[in-house]
């Protein structure tokens, strides 16, 4: 897989109120290297659904854990 020079990162914050003046922040990002058969677009839909997806399931965690 060869890649371009650009270069598409992502990241995302969010904090979880666990309650009794408690809140845990979830911090996930990614980078990644465009790839040669891909557009800039692309790459970015690809690096964005794999961290939106990590970050649920972190928060979802997160959650469980101030139950």
């Amino acid at each position: 897989m060869t890649a371009t020079n650009d270069r598409v990162e992502i990241a995302y914050d969010f904090t979880v109120n666990l309650g009794n003046f408690e809140n845990v922040k979830v911090h996930i990002g990614y980078g990644s290297d465009v790839h040669e058969s891909e557009t800039v677009e692309q790459a970015y839909e690809r690096v964005d659904a794999f961290v939106s997806e990590k970050i649920s399931i972190e928060v979802e965690e997160a959650r469980k854990a101030a139950k």
